[in-house]
């Protein structure tokens, strides 16, 4: 390596790492450009933490759950609320981790005035797995919760059953999701209005 581009390394070494080897993420330059990125969206990017384990009610936000896996680990019920829809484009992922056995699994609008989903999930009916149900909704409807019940509304398959939201609009949610409703039960729909 050309002794210039060591002394280019080595200035790079000295801007962006601290005196006890840490990375200096507030003053983080390359080739004398410095970077703008916050701490938040550096951890976005950290692949360590892409898998969330909820095992209580939650509040999701962006810095802690846009763009991850939640799982959901707890199987007498758990309620999620969605941060504000914008049209950040963050997606928020919920993936059975605990088959519900009582109570529900719910994710609702942060506001249950004016926000709305749309979308649709795929219901496989075990009775007859070879005829998918297909649950929909469509903006101005007024749906701002979703619910799995471990029964007619899916959520007792781990890893099988998950839903996403994905922030597309001002009060606009996209849903997309597979449950699959056990043998005995009907699919219904998991969308309703609070």
């Amino acid at each position: 390596m050309p002794l210039a581009r060591l002394e280019q390394v080595a200035a790079f070494v000295d801007q962006n790492v601290r005196s006890d080897g840490s990375p200096n993420f507030t003053g983080l330059s390359i080739g004398g450009v410095a970077l703008t990125v916050t701490a938040a969206e550096l951890n976005q990017w950290d692949p360590s933490g892409k898998v969330v384990s909820a095992e209580a009610d939650l509040v999701l936000t962006a810095a802690l759950h846009a763009n991850r896996i939640v799982m959901a680990n707890k199987g007498d019920g758990i309620a999620f609320t969605l941060p504000e829809a914008i049209g950040s484009g963050d997606l928020y992922r919920i993936i059975i981790g605990t088959a519900i056995a009582s109570g529900a699994l719910t994710v609702t609008t942060a506001d249950t005035t004016n926000a709305d989903y749309c979308g649709s999930v795929l219901m496989v009916d075990l009775d007859a797995a070879t005829t998918a149900f297909i649950a929909q909704t469509v903006q101005a409807t007024g749906d701002d919760v979703f619910t799995m019940d471990g029964d007619t509304q899916g959520g007792a398959h781990v890893g099988l059953d998950w839903v996403s939201f994905l922030d597309i609009a001002t009060d606009l949610w996209l849903v997309a999701g597979v449950s699959h409703v056990p043998t005995g039960s009907n699919p219904a729909t998991p969308f309703s209005g609070t």
